[in-house]
């Protein structure tokens, strides 16, 4: 039965890292990129604009006035739940993606200070 070096464990693991290089793109970097976009079109419009070119588009365009008064009080209502439930998901998501930066920030610190150069290492032998 062989016994486990883990400090030598450890100094390959970070030699492999440091020759790594930066680290593949990850889904949230795509989050991040859509992030204007969902800012944009996370409010759900209640009463899109009705437009009417001709008289038989005009006459549809008064039925549907006339039923949108009617389903009124039932839509709106709707509505504004998800509006609201959609910015509490775009806040959340641009919490998470702020944490995660901060997360790896400090990864990222904490393994540039612990990396060693291969001078340093024949040095500390």
């Amino acid at each position: 039965m062989s016994t486990l070096n883990v400090d030598e464990l450890m100094r390959e693991i970070e030699a492999a890292a440091a020759q790594a290089g930066a680290e593949p793109q990850f889904p949230q970097l795509a989050m991040q990129q859509l992030l204007p976009a969902l800012r944009e079109y996370h409010a759900v419009e209640p009463r899109p604009p009705l437009i009417g070119r001709t008289r038989y588009e005009r006459l549809w365009v008064r039925i549907n006035q006339l039923l949108r008064r009617i389903a009124a009080h039932a839509v709106e209502p709707a509505v504004a739940q998800q509006n609201e439930s959609n910015a509490a998901v775009l806040d959340a998501l641009e919490q998470l993606l702020r944490a995660d930066a901060g997360l790896r920030a400090v990864v990222t610190a904490q393994r540039s200070a612990r990396v060693t150069t291969p001078q340093e290492e024949r040095n500390a032998h």
